[in-house]
């Protein structure tokens, strides 16, 4: 997974842990501001790239959101579920893209046994 990605990812579960502990206190009082988080949490579950994804991390996000769908909803397995996919994340290795490029044309010759 990119660096990039990976930070982007992680945000956005941080997100959805804010906005977890806020359905929890709204859940029996106001039905408007429920179904209105809800929406944004299934709105950044549909913004994190799954090309990234391993297929667990991608099962994970799967798991989640039929949690937070569900009739019934359960704050605490919706929390471990958003640990489990964090912990997933946070284990995943960082790749990064380099990119050489010769400083004069004539070089680039030259750049393919260094590239080798």
């Amino acid at each position: 997974m990119r660096a990039k990605s990976k930070q982007k990812i992680l945000k956005t579960v941080d997100k959805l842990v804010e906005y977890n502990k806020t359905l929890e206190k709204y859940r029996g009082s106001s039905k408007y501001l429920f179904d209105k988080i809800l929406r944004e949490c299934n709105k950044l579950v549909d913004e994190i790239d799954i090309a990234d994804c391993s297929p667990e991390q991608h099962e994970t996000l799967e798991e989640y959101k039929k949690l937070i769908n569900a009739p019934e909803y359960d704050a605490d397995l919706v929390k471990k579920a958003l640990d489990v996919f964090f912990q997933q994340i946070q284990e995943e290795n960082e790749t990064y893209r380099i990119l050489f490029l010769p400083y004069k044309y004539s070089m680039w010759d030259s750049l393919a046994s260094i590239f080798e």
